[in-house]
C-alpha cells in the first residue's frame, strides 16, 4: 500500500491528506486494484481486454470508496451544521482514481483496435470516446 500512496503523492496529491488514516485505508483497498491492473497488462491483447472489462466493477468500488475518504478528508461540518470544503477542487483521491480508469478503459478501447474487434464504421464513434476519456484525464 505504500507505493500506492508514493504514486498519489506523485499525482501531486497533498502530503496532508495522504497521512491521515483514510488515505491509508484507501491505499491498502486501491493497492489490490491497481496490482491487478498491472498484471493484466502481461497478457496478450485478446486477454487483456478481457480482464480490463471484468475490472471495470473492481474500480467503480474503488471510485465509491475514493469518494467516502475525499468527503471525510476535505469536508468539515461546523457546529450550525453548514459544510466546508477545505480544498480547492474536493476531488484527490477521487481524482486519482479517475485519471487510473480512464487509462484502463482507453487501453480497453485500444485492444479493440489492435484486435480487429470493430467494424469501420464504428470508427468514429470509438475516436469520440477516445478523446472524451483522454478530456477526462487531462481535467483529472
Amino acid at each position: 500500500a505504500s507505493w500506492v500512496q508514493e504514486a498519489m503523492a506523485e499525482a501531486r496529491l497533498p502530503e496532508t491528506a495522504l497521512g491521515r488514516p483514510e488515505s491509508a485505508l484507501f491505499a491498502a483497498s486501491a493497492a489490490k486494484a491497481v496490482l491487478d491492473f498491472c498484471r493484466t497488462l502481461c497478457f496478450n491483447a485478446g486477454r487483456q481486454r478481457r480482464r480490463l472489462l471484468r475490472s471495470v466493477d473492481d474500480w467503480a468500488e474503488l471510485q465509491a470508496k475514493a469518494d467516502i475518504a475525499d468527503q471525510q478528508l476535505f469536508l468539515r461540518v461546523d457546529d450550525k451544521g453548514h459544510k466546508t470544503l477545505l480544498s480547492p477542487t474536493g476531488v484527490y483521491l477521487s481524482g486519482w482514481a479517475l485519471q487510473l480508469v480512464t487509462v484502463m478503459v482507453t487501453r480497453m478501447l485500444e485492444l479493440g483496435f489492435e484486435t480487429r474487434l470493430y467494424a469501420w464504421h464504428e470508427f468514429s464513434m470509438l475516436f469520440w470516446y477516445m478523446d472524451y476519456f483522454h478530456g477526462v484525464r487531462s481535467t483529472c
